[in-house]
């Protein structure tokens, strides 16, 4: 398991592929700091210091955390900042408080386990709409992407995932058995995101 954040670069000090925390802003469209330079309060580019952050554990950790979802309290709201919910009780906040359409925000699911080709910088609607679209389905909310009919979907064969026949990488991605395995008889890394896989 990889301690490191590979691909994120901190957008104030420049440093690649770090370990320690990922800090997020959930406003700006591609904002991250390391853990050191957020602890400093360093600010660059338009970012504003009380823009919401989200604090992105090391991949390592995040798995840990990730083996129980309904437990996994890690997500904060982008438009407000509060923060430590799940996938259900942050739809939940959203939908008490946060039901119409506000600024441009990043999902904080997707900014956690860096989704490519999913909407993560929501503007045309809010983000309880892209909740419920993208992270529900028919049995409830799920971390990952959801696919065209409710279903989570390999992001290999773009393909439905059933429970007997999935795999989730440490950095959140999600694939059929084989399509993963066969990826990593070749690569250590994932195809997605390109986190080490040891």
């Amino acid at each position: 398991m990889s301690e490191i954040h590979w691909g994120i670069v901190c957008d104030y000090c420049e440093k690649a592929s770090f370990g320690g925390f990922r800090v997020a802003c959930l406003v700006c469209r591609d904002y991250d700091l390391c853990e050191e330079c957020h602890r400093k309060k360093r600010v660059s580019l338009n970012h504003q210091a009380y823009h919401p952050m989200l604090v992105i554990p090391p991949p390592k950790k995040l798995n840990e955390i990730l083996a129980h979802p309904e437990q996994t309290r890690i997500f904060r709201c982008p438009n407000c900042g509060d923060g430590n919910f799940n996938v259900q009780e942050l739809s939940a906040h959203c939908l008490e408080y946060h039901s119409y359409k506000s600024c441009k925000v990043r999902c904080p699911i997707c900014v956690t386990f860096r989704t490519e080709g999913r909407k993560s910088w929501i503007a045309e609607d809010t983000l309880l709409l892209h909740l419920l679209a993208s992270h529900q389905n028919d049995k409830g909310f799920v971390l990952g992407g959801v696919g065209r009919n409710g279903t989570q979907e390999c992001s290999v064969c773009i393909e439905e995932i059933s429970i007997e026949n999935f795999k989730r990488l440490i950095c959140g991605h999600a694939f059929h058995v084989a399509c993963i395995n066969t990826w990593l008889q070749e690569n250590d890394n994932c195809p997605m995101c390109r986190t080490e896989i040891n």
